[in-house]
């Protein structure tokens, strides 16, 4: 995905994380669209995301696709940059990889996203949609979050 508010989003695939090529960007507020050719193989993919310099105290990614729930990431406690603080502790490096499911006895297990080959005789375009919320905690309160402070969207 291209940059879009010091955010970086990428659809990676395999245990190479090789990016895949992305067509047609489109920008609106706060929002960038752009499209992704699907391998023609089952291959594993992941989302990558990751942030430049300081945005807030906190972050958290929620994935869906298809209009379905998949899995979320957070990082809280991120200090503002200044001396002796290094970017590891202002930045965020997520790579989500698998939908994550709550089983009876009430574990998650997790299953890995893949690429399948496509039937094209019935075939249908559903958008994958990650949406990134900035979250803030105070001490004496309980976390505040503004929901959709950014969204991105894959189509395949």
């Amino acid at each position: 995905m291209p940059t879009l508010k010091q955010l970086d989003c990428s659809i990676e695939l395999g245990p190479s994380n090789i990016k895949l090529k992305e067509y047609s960007h489109r920008y609106t507020d706060g929002c960038v669209e752009t499209f992704v050719a699907v391998p023609n193989t089952t291959l594993p993919f992941s989302i990558h995301l990751t942030s430049r310099g300081y945005i807030a105290p906190g972050l958290a990614v929620f994935v869906y696709m298809d209009g379905m729930y998949q899995t979320n990431r957070n990082r809280l406690g991120l200090k503002m940059p200044g001396d002796g603080v290094q970017a590891k502790d202002y930045e965020i490096d997520f790579r989500l990889k698998q939908k994550e499911e709550k089983t009876q006895s009430k574990r998650f297990i997790g299953r890995d996203w893949t690429f399948k080959e496509l039937n094209t005789s019935t075939l249908t375009l559903e958008p994958i949609k990650s949406s990134e919320l900035t979250c803030c905690s105070k001490r004496r309160s309980r976390a505040k979050c503004q929901p959709q402070l950014l969204q991105q969207r894959w189509h395949d």
